[in-house]
């Protein structure tokens, strides 16, 4: 990652409650920089939707990236 990235993704980690992660890495390993390792995506969605069911979730893909944003 360039500086900026870096500099980026750092705030975002400050401003949001939690960052939900699917990876193959291992869930220490993603829990120890402070993310949040999920399993199961559909899952995660369909808590923030039993929360809140008129909630707005953006989706930005680019790529080989996407977020998924519960606003």
């Amino acid at each position: 990652m360039y500086a900026h990235k870096t500099y980026k993704f750092a705030r975002m980690l400050t401003q949001l409650r939690a960052i939900h992660v699917y990876s193959k890495l291992p869930a220490d390993t993603i829990s120890q920089i402070h993310l949040r390792p999920v399993h199961d995506v559909q899952q995660v969605i369909d808590n923030w939707m039993a929360t809140d069911p008129g909630m707005r979730i953006n989706i930005f893909c680019e790529g080989n990236k996407v977020a998924v944003h519960a606003a």
